[in-house]
């Protein structure tokens, strides 16, 4: 499985492109701000 990392601060937004994308076939995860998605990075491998 691909996995995408959506950073996005509308959580609106967020949440309908992670449904698309997990749809799709993607395991997604989600942050609200890019200090916060640097530290998902380093932790979802």
């Amino acid at each position: 499985m691909k996995k995408i990392l959506i950073i996005e601060d509308d959580i609106n937004l967020r949440k309908e492109i992670s449904g698309i994308l997990r749809l799709e076939g993607f395991d997604v995860k989600e942050s609200g701000d890019g200090r916060e998605g640097l530290e998902s990075v380093e932790s979802y491998g």
